[in-house]
C-alpha cells in the first residue's frame, strides 16, 4: 500500500508541476500579439523548473499528510476533501510568501491567477488518478 500512495502523490505532483505553467500562460498571454512557440517553451521551461524547486517542501508535506490520512479510520470521502484542502493550502502560502501581498508589486496581479491555475491542476490530478489508476488508495472504512 505504501507503494501506492507514493506512486499516487508522486503522478499528482509530477502532473502539477508540468500542467501548471501551461495553464498559467494561457491565461497570462496577450493574445492580441504575435504567439512565438520559442517564448512559450522559456516560459514552460522556467515553470518547470521553478516549480520543481519551490513546491518540493509541499510535495514532502502532501506525502506525510496522504499517509496520515490513510492511517485515520475516517470516511473516504472525508479522507479525500482533507486532502484535497491541505494541497491548496500547500500552494497558496508559498505563494504569498514569495509574491507578497504588496499592492504595488508587479507580481501581485498574477498571484490569483498562480494559485488558481497550480490548485485546479492539482484538484483535477487527484481526482483523475484516483479514479483512473489508483481506485483505492485510501483503506476502506468497514463499520459494524
Amino acid at each position: 500500500m505504501k507503494k501506492r500512495l507514493f506512486a499516487f502523490s508522486l503522478s499528482a505532483w509530477t502532473a502539477t508541476i508540468v500542467i501548471s505553467p501551461v495553464l498559467f500562460f494561457s491565461l497570462i498571454f496577450d493574445y492580441s500579439g504575435a504567439f512565438k512557440v520559442k517564448d512559450f517553451l522559456s516560459f514552460w521551461g522556467s515553470g518547470l523548473l521553478g516549480g520543481f524547486v519551490l513546491s518540493l517542501p509541499g510535495y514532502l508535506l502532501f506525502i506525510a499528510a496522504l499517509f496520515y490520512l490513510n492511517s485515520r479510520k475516517w470516511k473516504n470521502s472525508t479522507k479525500k476533501v482533507i486532502l484535497i484542502l491541505w494541497s491548496i493550502l500547500l500552494i497558496v502560502i508559498p505563494v504569498y510568501f514569495i509574491f507578497g501581498t504588496d499592492d504595488d508589486s508587479l507580481y501581485f496581479r498574477y498571484v490569483p491567477r498562480i494559485i488558481i491555475s497550480y490548485s485546479s491542476t492539482m484538484i483535477v490530478s487527484m481526482l483523475v488518478l484516483n479514479n483512473l489508476n489508483y481506485s483505492k488508495i485510501f483503506k476502506t472504512v468497514v463499520r459494524k
